[in-house]
């Protein structure tokens, strides 16, 4: 009867300690998740895995020429300013201490304009489903994969 009462308290504390060890999981994941959606935008690709549509603009071409940057499909990248204001967000609300959103995006209200602009134009052409900064499919799977076998890790780990 003791084996079962010492498990039985092991799998409180572990319940207990396992929601903190998964947020902060679920954050460092997310961080890398959001460098990955980064260079995968700025290296012209979308959510779809196609390229995003070329620049339309003449004036805009010929300025990007003029900086020596790429004027066939859209990387989003002129000043650096958007791509600086991208970042993870994460909030922590008094009212439900256990719940934890994290928001990958833009900080910058400048910077959610453009990138705005820049959604409805890509979705109007069919290059992206929802946004430019969306995970992919499989970005989204690997994430959840990796958060399960934490979860999975913690708990055999701690006996359970």
């Amino acid at each position: 009867m003791d084996k079962f009462f010492d498990y039985i308290a092991n799998f409180k504390v572990t319940v207990d300690t396992l929601h903190p060890a998964v947020v902060a999981f679920m954050e460092q994941e997310a961080q890398k998740l959001s460098v990955t959606i980064k260079e995968r935008t700025i290296s012209g690709k979308s959510e779809t895995g196609g390229s995003f549509s070329p620049y339309t603009s003449k004036s805009h071409r010929a300025k990007r020429r003029k900086a020596g940057l790429g004027t066939s499909n859209k990387n989003f990248k002129f000043t650096g300013a958007m791509w600086n204001n991208f970042n993870l967000n994460s909030e922590k609300t008094i009212s439900e201490p256990n719940k934890v959103t994290v928001v990958i995006g833009f900080n910058d209200n400048k910077a959610n304009k453009i990138a705005s602009g820049h959604d409805s134009v890509e979705k109007r052409r069919g290059t992206v489903a929802s946004s430019i900064i969306s995970p992919s499919k499989n970005e989204t799977g690997v994430f959840w994969n990796k958060v399960n076998k934490f979860i999975s890790d913690y708990l055999k780990k701690n006996g359970i």
